[in-house]
């Protein structure tokens, strides 16, 4: 019998060997291709690079009038987009949420559709998000002509209409400011 401990043992012994020669050839062939993967990445890097340097040229110029074209297109934009039709707009907007919730999202809500199929017992149901869209909306809707009030108080005129003709009232001397020197 201790002949045959002695060659279960040596079995172990080789086992455990060629358990340690294939974990180090495994993580010889990880390192190899570690490292062909940081070559890869290198030289995409390298390719970016050159890329770069050949395009910068080209694009010089036009980048240039960026800056510029932003500047008008703000500039148009403040003129264009006054406190009144933003105003406005916020509450077309709120109201297009209240009748997309009423008259899509009711509806589509309820409706199972193949998550029956799946699951038993499943039952669909109008959730928070809803629920916040709706309320949301309405909260807009109510508040919108409010900040309009603020923007035109704020600003001191209901309308450019009542501010040129305040200006034309200044300049004739007529109207609530006749007679008063500031």
């Amino acid at each position: 019998m201790p002949s045959n401990q002695g060659g279960e043992r040596l079995k172990r012994d080789q086992a455990a060997a060629e358990s340690r020669v294939e974990r180090a050839a495994d993580a010889e062939s990880s390192a190899r291709a570690l490292q062909e993967i940081v070559k890869a990445v290198v030289a995409a890097g390298e390719a970016i690079g050159r890329l770069e340097l050949k395009a910068a040229p080209a694009l010089r110029g036009p980048l240039r009038k960026v800056p510029e074209g932003t500047r008008s297109a703000m500039q148009v934009t403040g003129r264009v987009v006054t406190p009144s039709r933003a105003v406005a707009a916020i509450s077309l907007l709120a109201v297009v949420g209240i009748v997309v919730s009423l008259l899509i999202d009711i509806p589509a809500g309820p409706d199972e559709g193949e998550a029956t199929l799946g699951f038993e017992g499943a039952e669909a149901m109008l959730v928070e998000g809803f629920w916040v869209q709706l309320a949301s909306s309405v909260v807009l809707v109510v508040t919108g002509p409010l900040l309009g009030r603020y923007v035109r108080l704020e600003h001191g005129s209901a309308s450019p209409r009542a501010r040129r003709s305040r200006i034309l009232r200044r300049r004739r001397g007529t109207g609530r400011t006749a007679g008063v020197r500031a």
